[in-house]
Order: C-alpha cells, then sequence, then structure tokens
C-alpha cells in the first residue's frame, strides 16, 4: 500500500509540472501570443563553439537564448525591467536549471540588455510575430571530405641501362728510322817527338815550434765559479675551493584541502573556486586559461565554480605549483569520477 501512494504521489508531480510547459509549447506552435516574467541569466564563452540542445554550434556573439520549453526557432523579445532595454533572440537551446530563472540568453544579446555585469536581471519575454512563423529545421551535419583515391603501381623490374663506349683512338704512326751518319776514319796518332825531361829535386824545409816551454813560472790562472743559477719562486699549490652543496629553493605551491593521501594513477580534480556572479568566474577562467591551466565550469545551484578536472595524483604537485604562481594560494582537492 505504501508503494502505491508513492507512485500516484510522483505521478502527480509530473502530471502537474509537464502539462503546463507542453500546453505552453503547443500554444506557441498554434501561433498564439506567449508572455512570461522572471529573471534572466547569460553565458558565452565557457560554451563557445560547442553543439546546443538544437545542434547548433554556439556562438555568443549572436543573439540566441536557451528556454526550458518553447520550441526551437522561437523568436522572443527580451526587455530588461530596470532599464526599459530590449533585445530579440532566437530559441536554440534548453535552460537554465535554475527554478528563479526563465532564460539564458548569449553575450551578445547581455550586452545589448546591459546586464554584462550584473549577470542577472529581472525581465519579461514576449513572443515576436506570432511566436513561432515557421518549423525550425536542425542544421544538416556536413559529411567529411573523402580522402584521393591512390591507385598502386606494382613496382617495375630494374634493368640495367645500355652504356655506349667510344672505340679507342687509332695509334699514331711509328717514327721514320734515324739516318745513321757515315763513318770517319780517324787520323792515325803521330808519335811525340819532345824528349821527356825528369824534374829536378827540390830540398822542403819544414818549421817546427819548439815543444818545451819556455823557462820561468807559469802564471796563475783563477778559476771563477759560475753564478748560481736564478730559481723562479713558486708559491705553494693549495687544493682548489669546492662550494658546499647546496639543495634548491622549495618551489611555494598552493594549500590543497582537505589533506589527501594522493595516488599517482588515479584522477583528481580542483576546485579553484566558487562564485554567485558568472562574470567573476569567467574573469578566473580566463586567468586560469592565460596561465596554461585547462579550467572547467561547474553549476551548484545560484553558484559557479571554476575547476581543473582530470589531473593524475602524480601531477597534481606541478599544478599547484602553477596555480599558486598564478596568484591562487588555495584549492579544494576531491576525487575526479
Amino acid at each position: 500500500m505504501k508503494n502505491v501512494n508513492v507512485f500516484l504521489f510522483v505521478f502527480y508531480i509530473i502530471v502537474v509540472l509537464c502539462i503546463p510547459q507542453y500546453a505552453q509549447a503547443q500554444s506557441v506552435q498554434s501561433g498564439e501570443y506567449f508572455r512570461q516574467e522572471g529573471n534572466a541569466s547569460w553565458y558565452g564563452h565557457e560554451f563557445e563553439g560547442r553543439r546546443t540542445a538544437s545542434g547548433e554550434i554556439f556562438n555568443s556573439s549572436l543573439l540566441t537564448a536557451a528556454h526550458p520549453t518553447l520550441p526551437f526557432g522561437t523568436l522572443l523579445r527580451v526587455t530588461n525591467r530596470n532599464n526599459n532595454r530590449q533585445a530579440v533572440v532566437k530559441v536554440n537551446d534548453r535552460g537554465p536549471f535554475v527554478a528563479t530563472r526563465i532564460i539564458d540568453v548569449s553575450r551578445a544579446a547581455a550586452e545589448q540588455l546591459d546586464m554584462i555585469y550584473s549577470g542577472v536581471a529581472p525581465v519579461y519575454i514576449e513572443t515576436v510575430q506570432g511566436g513561432y512563423s515557421q518549423p525550425y529545421e536542425f542544421p544538416a551535419v556536413p559529411t567529411p571530405a573523402q580522402p584521393p583515391q591512390v591507385y598502386y603501381l606494382p613496382p617495375q623490374a630494374f634493368t640495367q641501362p645500355q652504356i655506349y663506349t667510344p672505340p679507342p683512338p687509332p695509334l699514331p704512326p711509328p717514327p721514320p728510322p734515324l739516318a745513321v751518319p757515315p763513318a770517319v776514319e780517324k787520323a792515325p796518332a803521330q808519335a811525340d817527338t819532345q824528349p821527356i825531361v825528369p824534374f829536378a829535386p827540390v830540398t822542403v824545409t819544414v818549421y817546427a815550434p819548439p815543444q818545451t816551454p819556455p823557462s820561468g813560472s807559469l802564471p796563475q790562472i783563477s778559476v771563477v765559479p759560475p753564478p748560481p743559477a736564478i730559481t723562479e719562486y713558486m708559491p705553494p699549490q693549495t687544493a682548489p675551493f669546492v662550494p658546499e652543496y647546496m639543495p634548491p629553493p622549495a618551489i611555494p605551491s598552493a594549500k590543497l584541502t582537505p589533506p589527501t593521501n594522493l595516488q599517482p594513477g588515479k584522477a583528481y580534480k580542483l576546485q579553484v573556486g566558487s562564485y554567485q556572479f558568472a562574470q567573476n568566474a569567467v574573469n578566473v577562467f580566463t586567468k586560469l586559461k592565460a596561465a596554461g591551466l585547462n579550467p572547467a565550469y561547474e553549476r551548484a545551484g545560484d553558484l559557479y565554480r571554476v575547476m581543473l578536472p582530470g589531473i593524475r595524483g602524480s601531477d597534481i604537485q606541478s599544478v599547484s605549483e602553477r596555480l599558486m604562481a598564478a596568484g591562487f594560494s588555495e584549492a579544494v582537492i576531491r576525487e575526479d569520477n
């Protein structure tokens, strides 16, 4: 019996919440006027380039919006009740998923409504030109370009090219034989009729110095010893100075809470900040991007959390050092499921 009561209660809640939304969407498609009052917020760079619920690629510079129930393609005029500024947007996404808000507009629409710095503003929305002038068509998914076809050619058999060898040059003709001069008859040598006269003997006197020294005492020769060699002074050598080893200074890192026993193979995520205003979260997101990190957003009720997901336990120390260098001294660490 208890299970039956729980089922009836859940069925009642579904009927109460879904039937008005379904009727609302049907009325807009049929061309009826639609108006709604509540709070509006905006979203921008963190969803740039992602695919929306309608299939379109999100572009923050276009006038688009996210609504919980209205059909895709509905044109809405959004009026800021604080300054009466207006913007016409097209519904191409679902949201916001906060009970106190009725629409999420793009950054371009938020600039026209002058709600960039406030983040949230009271508005009323109404359909334009009957609300739903034509059925919304999903954009066609482009087909990837076909790669060029490559035809395989079998390798050709290698043939040795014929190399032309020129014939050797002709040999020069042999030189003509040398002419032998006629023999010349030599006249017989005549006998010398001069008589041979022998040389006359010559007496040669050779001077020889005396072999004995002259009488008397020989002079005394004093032997002067050579001067001592000059030796250049060399100072005693000392052992080279070796500085004492000093460990490198520790690199400051951000404080992680709560204390966690990190495991190298497990994935973790670091929460850098939690903000009520979306612009503050966008500023922190941009600062982390400039530091070379890969931040992401998380919604927690009315708060915007800036996270660093998918960090291995072996990389936590280096990431915390980069957080400290970027100006963030604390972060909350959790396991990334």
